[in-house]
């Protein structure tokens, strides 16, 4: 982490673009790799809504607490498929797994994403990778979804022209998920880049750990959720957009059960 007095501390009226922008001319940048989901675009706000509908349908409660924990699962399996079940046995609810729960939720965020449409990219995410490309700087994302599902949710925000596509690491491409820095070491690969020229964007512990793991520079853009801040070099947020969404969870769950 550069210590130096000018640079730009939380509260102090930077945006995303104005301290990547900050960042790249202090600090030597040659390529800014992004993470997907919960930092380009809000899918991650999408999530807890419908964790917390679906949940609350069944009489259990979610908090956002809870989905700080699920945002920063190893992965599902180990962890929040036992936190959901055990959740479910607690309130005696024999009528639906975690499985389904997890399978109903991830269904309605690619709904909404694709009814949303671009209103879903992140406040100033979409001035600042058009910055980044017009410096001429590498750009990429590392993100744990599927190829399919990346290359649909860029064309849904409206940001395919930014990347090219050899610049793109998927679950499909490693063995090990974030907090192991293997998808960042598998980029910077890709791109040919030092990891001390390479800034990370992220939104949660687990992805800004495996950003520092591989040794690159990290700015943690946050909303409200409860980050470490001894895990990223900068940090900069932003509030939730105010988006409006139909609530299909009832519908679908009367299907499931009629």
């Amino acid at each position: 982490m550069i210590n130096n007095e000018d640079a730009p501390k939380i509260g102090e009226g930077f945006d995303l673009l104005g301290i990547v922008q900050w960042i790249i001319s202090n600090c030597s940048i040659e390529a800014v790799i992004f993470d997907l989901d919960g930092t380009i675009c809000a899918t991650e706000f999408l999530q807890y809504f419908f964790y917390n509908r679906v949940l609350g349908f069944f009489g259990v409660e979610y908090t956002t607490k809870e989905d700080h924990f699920r945002r920063n699962s190893k992965n599902y399996e180990e962890q929040f498929i036992p936190f959901l079940e055990a959740k479910l046995l607690k309130k005696n609810v024999n009528t639906i797994s975690a499985e389904e729960i997890v399978s109903f939720c991830a269904k309605f965020v690619r709904t909404t994403m694709l009814a949303q449409g671009k209103r879903l990219i992140r406040p100033g995410v979409f001035e600042t990778l058009k910055y980044i490309k017009d410096q001429g700087l590498k750009l990429g994302i590392a993100s744990l979804s599927s190829m399919d599902t990346i290359e649909e949710k860029m064309k849904t925000l409206e940001i395919q022209d930014f990347f090219e596509k050899e610049n793109l690491i998927s679950r499909e491409d490693v063995q090990e998920r974030k907090p192991n820095p293997e998808c960042y070491l598998k980029i910077l690969e890709k791109l040919q880049i030092a990891p001390s020229s390479t800034l990370v964007v992220e939104d949660t512990n687990i992805g800004l750990i495996a950003a520092k793991a591989a040794g690159c520079k990290s700015l943690c853009y946050f909303d409200d959720s409860e980050i470490d801040t001894q895990f990223a070099d900068y940090f900069v947020g932003s509030t939730k957009k105010e988006i409006v969404l139909d609530d299909p969870v009832n519908g679908f769950i009367d299907t499931f059960f009629n």
